[in-house]
């Protein structure tokens, strides 16, 4: 997987079956940064507004159907606000990127909590600047229309929910069915933006096929301390 040199930063899937509903979505030049998707990493560290929130995803291992994984990045406009240490949160904020320039983010993302890697194996497990979330590059990196106003709010609120989540409760599994009481990570992540408030992505999209899970996100209550 990579990317194209030049004015546009095309994406290139080598990944059988995907390439060409991939391609399909809208491309975004690396001119434009409101949205974008599969940019390159010195796009990302150029962008005239890398603050806010953004979905990101990635290609899970083929050994999982191809399917895709979304996951929030968060990217304070104050940063020193959210590394001061009387921030309840600023240990997040500390770590050094991945990629992203000089930027200091977190991610939200959750997974099964099995040690032995499975798709039917564990619990709904989530957590602030998971390995796989917080080090792995984009396919997608889509901005949320959030006002610049309302983002730290947010991001406050994603964290709080996320830190409250239920974890161990829900059973995990790749390809949740409408009738069943299993989740994944991509349920995870919808019944998050739905919780805080936060609109969907405009630039992704979230087919049953490259996003399983998505179209039945987590219930707003696992998102709180049990009563």
């Amino acid at each position: 997987m990579g990317v194209a040199a030049g004015p546009y930063a095309f994406g290139r899937f080598h990944i059988r079956g995907v390439s060409n509903t991939l391609q399909a979505f809208a491309w975004k030049s690396v001119n434009d940064f409101t949205s974008h998707v599969s940019v390159s990493e010195g796009a990302l560290q150029q962008a005239p507004d890398a603050f806010g929130l953004f979905v990101k995803t990635h290609v899970v291992a083929e050994t999982v159907n191809q399917a895709m994984h979304a996951a929030l990045r968060l990217v304070p406009r104050r940063q020193p606000d959210w590394q001061a240490t009387a921030h309840p949160y600023s240990q997040y904020f500390r770590e050094k990127p991945a990629y992203y320039g000089d930027l200091q983010y977190a991610t939200v993302g959750a997974g099964t909590n099995s040690p032995v890697p499975s798709c039917n194996l564990g619990t709904l497990t989530a957590d602030i600047n998971r390995e796989r979330d917080f080090k792995v590059f984009p396919v997608h990196h889509d901005r949320l229309p959030v006002p610049p106003a309302d983002e730290d709010s947010k991001m406050l609120a994603a964290l709080n929910a996320t830190r409250d989540f239920q974890n161990g409760v829900l059973e995990y599994y790749c390809w949740p069915e409408p009738g069943d009481q299993k989740y994944n990570s991509n349920s995870f992540l919808h019944g998050l933006l739905l919780k805080v408030g936060l609109p969907e992505p405009t630039h992704i999209n979230f087919t049953a096929t490259l996003f399983p899970g998505w179209s039945k996100p987590v219930p707003a209550d696992y998102y709180s301390p049990p009563q």
